[in-house]
Formats: C-alpha cells, sequence, structure tokens
C-alpha cells in the first residue's frame, strides 16, 4: 500500500544543535528570505507560497498565504491550473 507524505517542515541548525523552525506546511519545496526578513516558504504541491515571520525563538510563524492559481500533483508530473 503506498501512502503520499506530503507534509514537511523546515528546520535550521546552530551551534546547539538542529530544531525544527515551522511544522506541517504542505509540500514546502524551496525557501528564500527578503532584505527585511520575511522568509517565503514555496509549495509547488499545494501552488501556494507561505509567508512568515522570524520569531524570538527562531520559530517561524505563517503570516500570509499567496495562492499561485497552479500546482504540481505530487504523485505524478501532471501540471494542474485553477485558472482558464
Amino acid at each position: 500500500m503506498y501512502f503520499e507524505l506530503n507534509w514537511s517542515n523546515v528546520g535550521y541548525c546552530d551551534p546547539s544543535g538542529c530544531k525544527v523552525a515551522a511544522e506541517n506546511l504542505f509540500a514546502a519545496n524551496g525557501i528564500t528570505k527578503d532584505r527585511y526578513g520575511k522568509v517565503y516558504v514555496g509549495s509547488a504541491g499545494s501552488g501556494r507560497i507561505y509567508v512568515t515571520e522570524r520569531q524570538t525563538d527562531n520559530r517561524l510563524v505563517v503570516t500570509d498565504v499567496i495562492p499561485l492559481g497552479a500546482y504540481l500533483r505530487l504523485s505524478g508530473s501532471e501540471c494542474y491550473s485553477d485558472r482558464e
């Protein structure tokens, strides 16, 4: 039996060890930070970009979700769009 496990976490490592910064993001597959400190996590599987803010304890809190209008089906190579 095959189960797709599409949920993912964002982690980081420092001299004290590795920790999870954000949990249960759907199919996270890309990450970048802007010059103001916001961290963007892309999700090709859901067609969204999660906008996060770093907290003082280094956790990332999702503050916004940007829908892209297209997503990839993770069990194949098809691409779907919400647009006509």
